[in-house]
């Protein structure tokens, strides 16, 4: 009668995790958090731009001392006259002397008269007309790519931000071919064009602290029973943003019942810093700059009342804010509302 021989179990090698973490510090990659935090985490949001506007800061970042997170994709979206760029323009203004702005044009629409009315430091601020995606993406990456090299040889690299009005705009180099051709066959290569945009700046935008403004128009859904509002451009904008405040507005009137500015709603829809789906108010008046402390009693609460206490708002002060913020030429009059 024959016996079964015993199987001898095989001997499993591991590898421990103190040669796993030689072996990664050898090759310079994968630090743990605790490590990045330890020698400041390039990763990690290191500025806040202001807004102009506690209640959109706090909206945005859930701090009304904060606003727009450097290295990071921020997106206004909405309908046309809802006051998006001059959202943007209010942050340039807001933090100039700071940053150097790029403002990347798809509708030729920024004119150097306007802007000094806005009061930007237009000797701060650099403009560059563009129509493609590719021509955006090559243009982003020279400059991204420039100040990667400084960074890696130990020099400061300068503040820059950057203003995308708006990506909806912008055309792909297939769609101005087949233009120039009369062909009329449908571009499928815009939405794919946009995505990559994302996918190749994302690393190098957050290593050097660049905040993104990004302007982007909607348009309502065909393909859904219930209405809701799509991003122009495909889905690659949607993905890329971290913050997206989708905008629409009412009118706002004077004693006399004359329209004299708009009640802009804004609508987080998506955030990787505040909850998502919150709603809040501010007014843009075509007469007046924007007032930092519209809004601020919806802040009023347990959690975040310490926060506006510390503004030492007084009803002086925001008479004060109103009355310097009154214009003689009102630039919202000259057409600001219309971006």
């Amino acid at each position: 009668m024959s016996t079964k021989k015993k199987e001898t179990p095989l001997k499993m090698t591991t590898t421990t995790t103190a040669s796993l973490d030689a072996f990664l510090e050898k090759e310079g990659f994968c630090p743990t958090l605790q490590e990045l935090q330890q020698n400041g985490n390039p990763y990690d949001v290191n500025d806040w731009l202001d807004t102009g506007n506690y209640t959109l800061n706090a909206l945005i970042s859930g701090s009304v001392f904060k606003g727009v997170p450097a290295g990071r994709y921020t997106m206004f979206s909405g309908d046309e006259a809802t006051g998006k760029s001059f959202l943007a323009y209010n942050i340039i203004k807001q933090n100039q002397d700071k940053y150097t702005t790029f403002i990347f044009d798809t509708e030729n629409s920024v004119s150097t008269e306007r802007l000094e009315e806005f009061g930007i430091d237009i000797s701060k601020t650099k403009h560059q007309p563009v129509d493609t995606i590719e021509k955006l993406s090559t243009m982003i990456k020279k400059i991204t790519s420039f100040l990667m090299e400084d960074k890696k040889r130990g020099k400061e690299v300068p503040k820059v931000m950057m203003i995308v009005d708006s990506v909806g705009n912008l055309a792909s180099e297939k769609e101005i071919g087949d233009v120039e051709t009369g062909s009329e066959k449908v571009d499928m290569t815009r939405a794919k064009m946009l995505k990559r945009f994302f996918r190749v700046m994302t690393t190098e935008i957050g290593l050097l602290q660049i905040p993104v403004v990004l302007i982007n128009h909607t348009y309502d859904s065909m393909n859904s029973y219930v209405k809701q509002k799509i991003q122009s451009g495909g889905t690659g904008a949607t993905y890329g943003a971290s913050t997206i405040i989708d905008l629409s507005k009412a009118q706002l009137k004077d004693d006399d019942g004359v329209q004299s500015g708009i009640i802009v709603t804004a609508h987080l829809t998506k955030s990787r810093f505040t909850t998502r789906g919150t709603k809040k108010k501010f007014r843009i008046e075509f007469k007046r700059a924007m007032n930092k402390y519209f809004g601020l009693q919806t802040f009023l609460k347990p959690e975040t009342f310490n926060d506006v206490a510390n503004l030492q708002v007084t009803s002086n002060d925001y008479r004060k804010q109103r009355l310097a913020a009154t214009t003689t030429q009102s630039s919202l009059q000259k057409g600001w509302l219309k971006y």
